[in-house]
C-alpha cells in the first residue's frame, strides 16, 4: 500500500516549502474563482436584505434606465440630423 496515488503532482520527496508553495498557489486559484464569480450575486443578495428590502428589479433599474437613456440619446442624434 505505499504506491498511494493521489491527484496531486505527485511531490513524494518535496521539501515542505515546495508543498507550502504548490498549495497556497492552488488555493490561490480557487479564491480567485469564487470571487469572480461570486462578487455580483453577493453584491444583490446584500442589497436586497438592506434595510427598505428593495425588489431585484429596483436593484437593477438604474443599469437598466443607463442602457435606456443611451439608446433613448443615441436615437435623438439620428433624428436631428
Amino acid at each position: 500500500m505505499d504506491s498511494v496515488k493521489g491527484k496531486g503532482k505527485g511531490l513524494k520527496g518535496a521539501s515542505k516549502l515546495e508543498l507550502l508553495k504548490e498549495w497556497s498557489n492552488w488555493s490561490l486559484k480557487k479564491a480567485k474563482v469564487a470571487t469572480h464569480y461570486g462578487f455580483i450575486p453577493l453584491v444583490i443578495v446584500i442589497g436586497m436584505n438592506s434595510d427598505p428590502k428593495p425588489h431585484l428589479f429596483q436593484l437593477l433599474s438604474p443599469l437598466i434606465l443607463r442602457l435606456n437613456t443611451a439608446a433613448s440619446s443615441k436615437f435623438e442624434k439620428i433624428g436631428n440630423n
